[in-house]
């Protein structure tokens, strides 16, 4: 099912990770810590539109996979709706960018 956060359209990220067991008939803000895109044409969309929802509803992290850099753009520390803090890294908790890549 989509994330809904407010009144507006549900958004479908690719990757979620929630702690513990969450209601999915709605998850909410509250029990994710960690939402993931990958994108290639949707880049700029994920980057600025989206990664200020995620900031606007205090999701911990935020990491988007620009697949034609092979790298993440991790966005954390929400405050007053923005991310305080946004690194790029060739790695997410360990995991280099290309798992999360189709093999060619």
């Amino acid at each position: 099912p989509p994330l809904r956060f407010g009144e507006g359209d549900g958004v479908f990220p690719d990757i979620a990770v929630f702690a513990g067991s969450p209601d999915f008939s709605g998850p909410g803000a509250k029990d994710i810590v960690l939402l993931v895109e990958v994108a290639k044409s949707t880049l700029r969309y994920d980057l600025g539109d989206k990664a200020a929802l995620y900031a606007r509803e205090g999701i911990v992290r935020y990491a988007v996979l620009d697949v034609r850099r092979r790298l993440f753009v991790v966005h954390s520390d929400p405050v007053d709706g923005v991310y305080r803090t946004i690194v790029e890294s060739p790695e997410l908790d360990g995991l280099p960018a290309e798992r999360f890549l189709p093999r060619s």
